[in-house]
């Protein structure tokens, strides 16, 4: 996974690379090529309801915030 996160955090993943309590097959996680992780499969399904429910807590989100409830989006927890 370390690899998998390289070209995005490249400081992050070098730094954990160099931490790693057994010893790194390289020097340098940018050494050691692409990760062979493969990310689990996707159920289309799935990902519509949490897209729905995101629609939903959106609304109400923005709700609170025109209700003066809430100053932003940050202050918000979803339970």
């Amino acid at each position: 996974m370390n690899q998998m996160m390289s070209p995005i955090l490249p400081h992050m993943a070098e730094d954990i690379w160099l931490n790693l309590p057994y010893t790194p097959p390289t020097k340098s996680v940018f050494q050691g090529g692409w990760g062979k992780e493969e990310f689990p499969p996707h159920r289309e399904e799935e990902w519509q309801k949490i897209l729905a429910l995101r629609g939903d807590v959106n609304k109400c989100t923005e709700l609170a915030r025109r209700l003066k409830i809430i100053g932003s989006s940050l202050e918000t927890k979803v339970t």
